[in-house]
């Protein structure tokens, strides 16, 4: 395998420079083509029908009248026999045109038997799991001996991810290919399984997502929508476009599940933190996990004592948002963490510099905290802290440090070097409004040496 190593960073031409995007024109024109922009002749419109109920039983659902609706092509019904939360998807059907469609939906009839449900999550006492507790050190011992000892109470609600571009496809089965136009952060491993609803086999599905309006984590599977979209093209013969209306969007597409926390910490003389004790709790809705690990970052800290509370719902299921659970275990910790600098009467960057030794990577932390200190002007903005101005509207100055482990889903790149020099780079990367094109053309023309257009970057196909 041949070794290409790039320019010094000083002699790279387009590396690090100031490029204006390949999409920018497609996108600025309304020429790009998102999934809701997809529609191929034949088109049928779907609309999901849900539960009006947060859990029941479902004893009859009659979807005899939608049927018999002039320009109803299809009809499904989920094999359901309990619904968990509402929105719940129960049936599906396939019309015509985008206003049969709903009207439609609208005569599904459904008679179910509601049961008791659940969906406050600010009391850790409702929950009926078992708490997961975590300890080490001796945390009775470090808050006698402390200097500072600082209790606050912090939290983050259920946060929806609120995509621009609602969740959903197109689907269209034709000679035995499954041809999907989604919405998805996933191009390469979207279809993995999609097949198996409609009978097409991995080697025939056909993905194409050239545009996206958005995912925070949430895009990565076809999802429930997606197994009914292709039920209903394989039963129809005809493409299905099936997108969330925005209500469903922020019911079913997944949240960022919540996080509250009592926190206890206590710290030595020279600002050093000894000891943290926490309890928190939260909800995904059905099912999931909760954040739990805390303190977030500050890894080393000798005693510790954590109580973790998970808090079932009948909500809307929890997915990825971001680096899933760190947003929520970052505000937590760092908010204690500033509440005990002040308590301390301490500088809160010199209390972050200190406290840095106390993670995994502490010469990197304090080299970025002294570089973001630069660059905000924190001296001269330090004194924000305690606002003393009246009136409930008030500046102020954070500090926070984060962590990562993930790598998404790797992609290969196919690079075709044509004979009069021009350069084809082909990879299953999706468009999440970053420049995408942009960059892979960049890092191909770079390494080869040639100019930017001489490169031209296909991206968001998995054939």
């Amino acid at each position: 395998m041949a070794k290409i190593d790039w320019p010094a960073a000083a002699k790279r031409s387009l590396i690090g420079k100031r490029i204006d995007r390949a999409d920018g024109p497609a996108k600025a024109t309304g020429a790009a083509k998102y999934s809701y922009d997809i529609n191929p002749p034949g088109l049928l419109w779907a609309k999901l029908v849900t539960s009006p109920h947060a859990k029941a039983e479902i004893a009859n659902l009659d979807l005899s009248a939608a049927a018999a609706l002039p320009g109803v092509k299809a009809t499904r019904k989920d094999d359901l026999k309990e619904v968990q939360y509402a929105g719940e998807i129960v049936a599906a059907v396939a019309a015509e045109t985008e206003e049969i469609a709903p009207e439609a939906a609208q005569l599904v009839t459904g008679e179910y038997k509601p049961g008791e449900h659940q969906v406050r999550h600010l009391d850790p006492t409702l929950s009926k799991d078992k708490p997961a507790k975590r300890d080490q050190g001796n945390v009775e011992e470090a808050f006698q001996k402390a200097h500072v000892v600082h209790t606050g109470n912090y939290g983050l609600p259920v946060v929806t991810h609120c995509c621009l571009e609602p969740h959903g496809q197109v689907i269209q089965i034709k000679e035995g290919e499954l041809y999907v136009w989604p919405s998805t952060q996933n191009v390469s491993h979207y279809a993995d399984r999609l097949g198996d609803a409609a009978g097409v086999t991995a080697n025939n599905i056909h993905v194409d997502c050239q545009y996206m309006g958005g995912g925070f984590g949430s895009k990565f599977g076809f999802d429930k929508w997606g197994t009914i979209g292709a039920t209903l093209a394989k039963q129809t013969g005809r493409p299905v476009k099936l997108m969330l209306e925005r209500d469903l969007e922020l019911m079913i597409g997944g949240n960022r599940p919540s996080a509250y926390a009592k926190v206890k910490l206590a710290a030595a003389q020279d600002g050093t933190v000894t000891a943290v004790e926490s309890e928190i709790w939260g909800t995904s809705g059905v099912g999931g996990a909760i954040p739990d690990r805390l303190p977030y970052v500050f890894t080393k800290i000798p005693n510790q004592r954590t109580t973790a509370t998970r808090i079932q719902t009948n909500r809307g299921r929890a997915t990825a948002w971001r680096a899933p659970n760190h947003p929520q275990l970052c505000f937590i910790t760092m908010s204690a963490f500033a509440d005990l600098a002040a308590a301390l009467k301490m500088d809160e960057l010199e209390f972050f510099l200190k406290n840095a030794e106390q993670t995994d990577r502490a010469a990197v932390y304090q080299e970025e905290l002294k570089i973001a200190a630069d660059l905000i002007g924190y001296k001269q903005k330090a004194h924000l802290r305690g606002d003393p101005t009246p009136g409930p509207l008030k500046r102020g100055l954070g500090m926070a440090i984060h962590t990562w482990g993930g790598q998404g889903h790797p992609s290969e790149c196919d690079v075709t070097i044509n004979p009069d020099g021009s350069v084809e780079a082909k990879i299953g990367t999706q468009d999440l409004g970053v420049g995408t094109r942009t960059c892979v053309g960049i890092v191909v023309a770079e390494t080869l040496g040639l100019p930017l257009e001489a490169i031209k970057v296909l991206i968001g196909k998995n054939e």
